[in-house]
């Protein structure tokens, strides 16, 4: 005669279990085996790190690397002596981006013996990869095409300290006329990181 067996309680529970757990372990596999989240930029937050994202990685891994700050040396810094200086031409920094920056007033002074100097008081930029100052015949130059404008720029040596004032010597044979700005150029990276403008000085000293 058939007897009915009783329900094997043990086994229905943790058949059960183990169902549930399969269904549920998108939910709590965090829990137990968390994901390492793989961040290229981490000491960079906000508007900065989401440009660097939308960037080529090796250009943009490059800018990262050269994020310090740097201040200008104290020999660098002050007023070099000249004959009765005056204003020529002004120009006054300004951001492409978060990431891509400037600020402070670049001065082109000249004496009476003829000597140039660009100074760049007040200035501060991101630091990048080998930066330049350079002239260019374009007033807001965005683009190598752009930088190298009519004739070409005009290389006045690396950027000395992304932090203070700083001067650079102007040769004297070139037509001031012809050059619309001063612009601060990543060379290997083919980048502009700001640009000022230059006008005609309405002071003179």
């Amino acid at each position: 005669m058939w007897s009915p067996t009783r329900p094997n309680w043990p086994m229905l529970t943790l058949g059960a279990l183990i169902v549930l757990a399969l269904f549920t372990f998108p939910i709590w596999r965090p829990i137990l085996l968390p994901e390492d989240v793989f961040d290229p930029f981490p000491a960079v937050s906000g508007e900065e790190h989401a440009i660097l994202l939308t960037m080529e990685p090796t250009q943009a891994a490059a800018i990262y690397r050269a994020g310090t700050p740097v201040p200008v040396p104290d020999e660098f810094s002050a007023m070099p002596e000249m004959v009765n200086p005056r204003r020529v031409l002004v120009g006054f920094f300004d951001a492409i981006d978060a990431v891509r920056w400037a600020r402070g007033m670049a001065t082109i002074y000249e004496d009476d013996t003829g000597y140039r100097l660009l100074r760049l008081e007040g200035f501060e930029a991101r630091n990048g990869p080998d930066l330049h100052v350079l002239l260019s015949m374009h007033p807001a130059p965005r683009t190598p095409d752009e930088v190298m404008t009519g004739m070409g720029a005009i290389d006045l040596g690396r950027l000395v300290g992304s932090v203070g004032n700083q001067n650079y010597e102007v040769p004297r044979d070139i037509d001031l006329s012809q050059y619309h700005s001063i612009v601060i150029y990543s060379a290997p990276l083919e980048m502009v990181f700001s640009s000022a403008e230059l006008s005609p000085s309405a002071q003179e000293e």
